[in-house]
């Protein structure tokens, strides 16, 4: 808001967008970042939209990880895998095959239709996994399913943002 402050005073281009980790596994923007983004005009451009796979599903509980899931390949990631993103994971899991949908496009879909969300930041490894993140911008979610994974991930909404260690 400072920098915003700056530049209306001295008549500078203001940002219009900000990249910041938010998905259903951190929903921290939505306590200050997001009123602001909507009070001034500005889109946000999520990353880790899937928190770095654990909304796909593909981790669970006392199961290996994945051939060259992140959880292989970076040594640090098994920090996120805590007890209740596994669990939030699991739910959108059985919530997307109730729906037809993969975990992936239910997750996106979520997010791409929260307020000031311009456009998210995937990664995909796979042909598959870009064909499930393109789905995702036709797939429509109604106010029951909306109401599910408003209450799976209510607690994600406070706490450390999932790339705390990416803050100053």
């Amino acid at each position: 808001m400072k920098a915003l402050g700056i530049s209306e005073a001295r008549n500078l281009v203001k940002y219009v967008s900000i990249q910041c980790s938010y998905s259903l596994a951190d929903r921290t923007p939505e306590t200050e970042l997001l009123p602001l983004c909507l009070d001034q005009g500005i889109g946000i451009i999520p990353y880790f939209p899937l928190a770095g796979g654990i909304l796909t599903g593909k981790y669970a509980g006392n199961v290996a990880a994945p051939a060259g899931s992140r959880a292989q390949t970076d040594p640090g990631f098994s920090r996120f895998l805590t007890p209740e993103r596994i669990e939030l994971g699991s739910k959108v899991s059985r919530m997307a095959e109730e729906l037809g949908l993969s975990p992936a496009e239910l997750a996106l879909a979520w997010l791409m239709g929260r307020p000031a969300v311009s456009t998210v930041i995937v990664g995909a490894t796979s042909v598959r996994q870009l064909q499930q993140n393109l789905h995702s911008t036709s797939a429509s979610l109604d106010a029951q399913t909306l109401d599910r994974l408003e209450e799976a991930s209510r607690s994600f909404r406070s706490g450390e943002p999932f790339a705390v260690y990416r803050l100053p």
